[in-house]
């Protein structure tokens, strides 16, 4: 199962019997909202019917669509085969996105609703599909409501300045799957590092008896004498809350020369296997053996102080928007490496399991974001806190994750320098990760400035001059004035009540050089002035990047930003995800540090 690692669009839990759904579908608009007193889902002709590419949204061209108009309910039908296999068993439907509202219908029947536009999510069609010919209606209502977390989706009727195109409906990969009746609903490695142990924690969903067995199988190719050590351990579960917990010594690996780091990303394949009186349940995952810290003031991997020089990604992806394939995603990846960085900290928007699956096997640190809402009441506070904890539950696997970022620049609690209440979202999304997150992944409360309790600080200045820079910073963090960001914001770095507590500094949006190679519109966005040639942005990159690089005190950079998108022009690469310069000259620059 190791070889459908390259295909199926979830490689950290692979079972055989799967059926990826992307592809062609019927579609049409219900600008109106009259398809569920039409009964659109019961396989009648649509008045408006067009077709579209799965994954991608109408808005994209890829879609065979490309309509950016605001149509706020869609819908989606398709007639599927269930194999013969798939009978006696249970079967699941997956979306790995789709924002916002998804309700799934099969053969006339509502399987279940979700609301969340940025991660993935199941419904269990059992009871609803049948062997053979089945119906599939999926209906999607979106809107751009500032309650919803939507990000760098625009919330007016065209893109400006760092706002780009809208994404409504299916925008990820969805496919359906057969599972035993008793199976692995859940599982998450957790490393311990310094006690050579990896923790397993499995949840299983259906009747788990007690004579039901768990086993791992985990093969780690590392380069000294036990190239193939295996590890293997049958586990006798319990029928107490379904259930497993246990932890494997890591010592037969030779866990010192099997650690995970971008200079040595190494991976474990790991084979789970649940047998219960229903049958077997069979599952291929992998994990990556590493531990982050930050404190002392420095981020540390693997117990050592570790620079993280990241770049700010959007994650647009031209003509497709935010949905990239497998072979963009290797590019993107490849390319930051080949520009010297060794990590990216993802804007506004949750990568797909594929992106991270790759980040994991090529080795890239990466900064987990979600999208952010635009307005602060009860409703707007619910949305948020539900798609970051899934965000945590969904990510966590992940050795390449290294970082949370819950809120961003004060977006939705535009007032949290002195509204309590808004302090407090803040302050609630960080335990709650922490509590969700074995790992203790640092978080960044309020990336950018007015911080509450933070694991780092994070400062964005796009000052250009050099010269500037040198002049705002002081040369140690006793001379920094919490109450004014050294950066020309004009904002504290913290919020009424909070205080450093010596936590780690990263500057964490940066640079921002415009530089324009093919004109996209008549409003082109940068930060500062852009640079006429590309002598001129070298000099100016270079400049700043040794005015940062002098800061002692400072842990890490995230250089904004990796690609043009739309109007904006501050990436190193086009909005084709061409580079835009010689990428040695700038991995030369960054070898600086």
């Amino acid at each position: 199962m190791v070889k459908l690692r390259e295909v199926h669009p979830n490689p950290q839990c692979i079972r055989e019997d799967f059926i990826l759904l992307d592809g062609e579908w019927d579609f049409c608009f219900d600008g109106e909202d009259i398809g569920l007193n039409e009964g659109y889902y019961n396989g009648q002709k649509w008045s408006d019917n067009k077709s579209i590419n799965v994954p991608y949204c109408y808005q994209s061209p890829r879609s065979g669509i490309g309509v950016t108009d605001e149509i706020s309910v869609v819908w989606y039908k398709k007639s599927i085969d269930i194999p013969n296999n798939f009978k006696d068993k249970k079967i699941l439907f997956h979306f790995e996105a789709s924002d916002y509202e998804t309700t799934l219908f099969v053969n006339g029947q509502s399987v279940g609703m979700h609301i969340g536009g940025n991660m993935s999510f199941s419904f269990d069609m059992t009871s609803y599909g049948k062997s053979g010919k089945n119906l599939i209606a999926i209906r999607v209502k979106d809107d751009s409501s500032a309650r919803f977390p939507m990000g760098k989706q625009t919330y007016t009727n065209k893109n400006f300045g760092c706002w780009y195109t809208r994404t409504t409906g299916i925008w990820r990969s969805i496919w359906i799957e057969a599972v035993a009746k008793t199976y692995i609903k859940n599982f998450r490695f957790i490393p311990h590092v310094f006690d050579s142990e990896l923790e397993v924690i499995a949840e299983i969903e259906g009747r788990c008896s007690n004579n039901a067995l768990f086993s791992m199988d985990v093969t780690c190719n590392v380069a000294h004498p036990h190239k193939d050590t295996k590890i293997f351990r049958t586990i006798s579960t319990q029928a107490n809350n379904n259930l497993v917990q246990f932890r494997l010594s890591m010592d037969e690996i030779g866990f010192e020369k099997a650690l995970w780091s971008p200079e040595n990303p190494i991976l474990c394949d790991v084979r789970i296997t649940l047998k219960s009186n229903d049958g077997v349940d069979d599952v291929s995952s992998y994990f990556g053996y590493r531990d982050i810290s930050a404190s002392g003031g420095s981020v540390q991997l693997n117990g050592r102080p570790y620079y993280q020089k990241l770049i700010l990604n959007q994650g647009y992806y031209d003509d497709g928007l935010l949905t990239g394939t497998d072979e963009e995603f290797i590019h993107d990846l490849q390319m930051t490496k080949d520009m010297g960085f060794n990590g990216m900290r993802m804007h506004q928007k949750s990568e797909s399991k594929r992106f991270l699956y790759h980040a994991d096997r090529m080795g890239l640190l990466y900064w987990a974001e979600l999208a952010s809402p635009y307005s602060f009441d009860p409703f707007a506070s619910v949305n948020i806190l539900n798609e970051i904890q899934d965000m945590v539950l969904i990510h966590a696997n992940h050795p390449c994750v290294v970082a949370w970022t819950p809120f961003n620049e004060s977006w939705g609690v535009f007032n949290i320098l002195k509204n309590t209440r808004q302090q407090q979202i803040t302050l609630a999304a960080r335990e709650m990760i922490h509590a969700l997150d074995y790992e203790k992944r640092p978080v960044i409360s309020n990336d950018g400035w007015e911080h509450t309790i933070t694991d780092i600080l994070t400062i964005h200045d796009y000052e250009q001059n050099a010269e500037i820079i040198r002049s705002l910073y002081p040369k140690s963090t006793s001379d920094i004035n919490w109450d004014n960001s050294p950066a020309n914001v004009k904002k504290g770095l913290y919020a009424n009540g909070y205080s450093y507590r010596n936590e780690p500094i990263f500057v964490d949006e940066y640079g921002g050089i415009g530089f324009l190679i093919e004109k996209y519109s008549n409003e082109d966005w940068g930060y500062g002035e852009t640079a006429k040639t590309k002598e001129e942005f070298y000099k100016r990159f270079e400049a700043i990047h040794r005015a940062f690089f002098d800061l002692d005190y400072v842990s890490g950079l995230c250089y904004t930003q990796l690609t043009d998108v739309q109007q904006e022009i501050n990436g190193l690469l086009d909005a084709k995800h061409k580079p835009k310069f010689d990428n040695k000259i700038i991995a030369n620059i960054m070898a600086l540090k």
